[in-house]
Formats: structure tokens, C-alpha cells, sequence
């Protein structure tokens, strides 16, 4: 009885776990697609999320100060630094960053921003702007998101 009482308890032979751990390898190789493509997507929702918060930011502080603030992309030919932006009161001096350049890239890498259609977007002291300018975000999985700021002010992710 003590003899088939040890066999029992013995545990897991080396082949048994070599082949539990190439079976766990396997299926991670398969996951792995589909949680960097996961990854990206997260990466542009949360950029996506980050630039509609920052167009407000700037909007708020048009309002409640009374006066011109933008959100200044740096893709444009007086800063040449693609893939930044930042916060600043309108007409811009070098005391008028509120913010520092951040880049998306950086902060949530495989993001991009697509050059939008206007360098900056400015809001007046209602909070509205003068034009509508939509700004594209891309990753490297294929996907975009859209934001547009309409010139009531309404920034809407699309």
C-alpha cells in the first residue's frame, strides 16, 4: 500500500512539463498578433482621448479668461516638430505657452498625427472658432480616429 500510496505523489515527469510549457509557447506565438493589434487600439483611443482634452482645455481657458487660446500644432514650418502640440494663449509670444510641446508619439507609441487642416485651433473668448478643422490620428495597425472642432467650439471625436 505504501509503494502505490508514493507513485501517486510523485508529481510531474520532465517530459510532462516540457510539453506543457511548448503547448503554453504555442499559444502564446498565436495570442501575440492579437494583443499587439489590441495594444495599438488602446494606444488610439487614449490619444484620441488626450487631444479632445486638450482642444477643451484650451477652450476653457478662452472662457473663462476672456481672450484667444489655441492649441498650436508643431508640424507646422515655424516649429518643424511633427507628431507635437501644445497650449497657448493667442496671439502667441514666448511667456504664452501654457503648456510645453508634447509629443503623441512619445507618450503612446505607434501614434501619429496627421497634418491637420489648420495650424492651430483658436478659440475666441465664447469659445468658438473660426473655421472647422479636423485632425486625423493614425496607429501603426492601419486604424485612424478623427477629431473635428466645428466653429461653434464642439470638439467631436468622429
Amino acid at each position: 500500500a505504501d509503494g502505490n500510496q508514493m507513485r501517486r505523489c510523485r508529481g510531474f515527469s520532465l517530459a510532462e512539463l516540457l510539453i506543457a510549457v511548448g503547448i503554453l509557447a504555442i499559444l502564446g506565438v498565436i495570442a501575440m498578433p492579437a494583443f499587439s493589434a489590441l495594444m495599438q487600439t488602446y494606444r488610439l483611443n487614449a490619444a484620441t482621448l488626450q487631444l479632445a482634452s486638450e482642444l477643451r482645455y484650451a477652450q476653457s481657458l478662452a472662457v473663462s479668461n476672456g481672450a484667444s487660446y489655441r492649441l498650436h500644432w508643431g508640424s507646422d514650418d515655424a516649429v518643424n516638430q511633427p507628431n507635437t502640440y501644445r497650449v497657448e494663449k493667442n496671439p502667441y509670444t514666448d511667456a504664452d505657452a501654457i503648456t510645453n510641446w508634447r509629443n503623441i508619439g512619445t507618450s503612446y507609441p505607434g501614434i501619429t498625427l496627421t497634418n491637420p487642416t489648420s495650424p492651430a485651433v483658436v478659440f475666441d473668448y465664447r469659445g468658438s472658432t473660426t473655421n472647422l478643422v479636423t485632425l486625423t490620428i493614425n496607429s501603426t495597425a492601419g486604424t485612424t480616429k478623427t477629431i473635428q472642432v466645428r466653429r461653434t467650439g464642439s470638439v467631436k471625436i468622429l
